[in-house]
Parts: C-alpha cells; structure tokens; sequence
C-alpha cells in the first residue's frame, strides 16, 4: 500500500519495528474497532493528507483531530520516514507507526 500525499509514503509489512507488522503487533484492538485495514488506510490517508505534521530526527509525525475517523475514535498519528538507506528498492522506508493516541 502506497499513501502519495506529500510524496513516495510506502506502508511495508515490515517487522517488530515498522510497518504493518510493527502496528498489529502494538494496536491490534484499534484496528479491529474501526473494522480492519481497509478502514485503518483511510483513516492514516486522511491524517497524511490533512494533519499538521512536522520532522524531527529524521521521522516526520502528523497528527489529526478529525470526527470523520472511523471506529469513534476522534485523533490519529502516523510517523514515517522518507530515507530510503537500507531498502532494497530504493523506495523510502515509509510508515513506521500509525495508530489512535
């Protein structure tokens, strides 16, 4: 899954430390609230495309308060990184973790 807002955003499986792995594994419950990915997807576009988001120490995090997000919950927070050192496609890392703060 590929997010283009603000440029090349990749979701990765990943592993325990980013990616779709990394947020099943931390927020599991959430993403069975809002009633799966499809719905997780929409609301992480969403929040890249409308949130104030800002970088730090090479991640950048965007955070959203919206009351069109799915499952209830009313804020999103998605970080990312645009480097793409050790990938083997050259594409960025992308999404490290998204999740309902």
């Amino acid at each position: 899954m590929t997010f283009y807002e603000g440029g090349d955003i990749p979701l990765r499986y990943g592993n325990s430390s980013y990616g779709k792995k990394h947020i099943e594994e931390g927020h599991k419950a959430q993403i069975n609230r809002v009633g799966g990915w499809d719905n997780m997807a929409l609301d992480i576009s969403h929040t890249l495309n409308g949130g104030k988001c800002g970088a730090s120490a090479g991640k950048t995090t965007c955070n959203l308060t919206s009351p069109d997000f799915h499952g209830g919950f009313g804020k999103m927070r998605v970080v990312y990184v645009e480097s793409a050192n050790g990938m083997p496609d050259g594409r960025p890392k992308g999404i490290i973790t998204a999740f309902y703060p």
